[in-house]
């Protein structure tokens, strides 16, 4: 297993979504990792999906408040489109993601500093649709001068709006599908994205 190798070398690319009525992504991710703390943190990478590519941290605090941080050129073609309104922080950062070693990843924030670290083990043939899941075996994350502890099996799984998300730490390489609520939104935002030099490949 070497998901520094296949991850690595996705490319981004625009596509309107396979299914109709419905917009995509396609990338990986961690689902949600609790930590003893009582912080979560939360990863999506999205090289494809209908808009721009674009990558998203997603925080936690112990008290419940959710930010989201968006490494793209839109906030509103990114997680915070379905989820900002859960939140009480929505901002643009550097995000950067390193492969340190095959199967282990760091992500580093701007704005906020953030330095974590996640270790994925086997994934036990575990599939989920077209989905891959594998356990987060080790981690170690620094928000500014905090060390976030300990990952842990949360006691209740943590919700974003009325998502919940896995109270294991779980790393996922697939694709989601989100209804268009809004068709013409939906179009217009395409029409944008394009004419703001997002190259299509529809």
């Amino acid at each position: 297993m070497d998901l520094s190798k296949e991850l690595g070398a996705l490319r981004p690319i625009v596509r309107r979504s396979p299914l109709a009525g419905f917009e995509h992504v396609r990338g990986f991710g961690v689902f949600g990792l609790p930590f003893t703390s009582g912080h979560v943190l939360a990863l999506r990478a999205f090289p494809e999906n209908d808009f721009a590519p674009y990558v998203t941290v997603w925080h936690r605090t112990p008290g419940g408040d959710w930010s989201i941080f968006v490494d793209g050129p839109r906030l509103d073609i990114a997680c915070p489109r379905s989820f900002g309104a859960a939140t009480r922080r929505v901002q643009f950062s550097r995000i950067t993601l390193t492969w340190t070693q095959p199967n282990a990843l760091r992500i580093q924030l701007d704005r906020p500093r953030l330095l974590w670290h996640v270790s994925m083990a086997a994934p036990h043939d575990t599939m989920l649709l077209p989905e891959r899941m594998f356990v987060i075996d080790a981690t170690d994350a620094r928000l500014e001068d905090q060390d976030l502890g300990a990952p842990t099996r949360g006691r209740a799984n943590a919700a974003i709006g009325a998502v919940k998300l896995p109270a294991r730490p779980i790393f996922a390489v697939g694709q989601a599908y989100f209804r268009v609520q809004d068709q013409a939104a939906y179009e217009r935002t395409v029409a944008e994205m394009s004419s703001a030099g997002v190259r299509r490949h529809d």
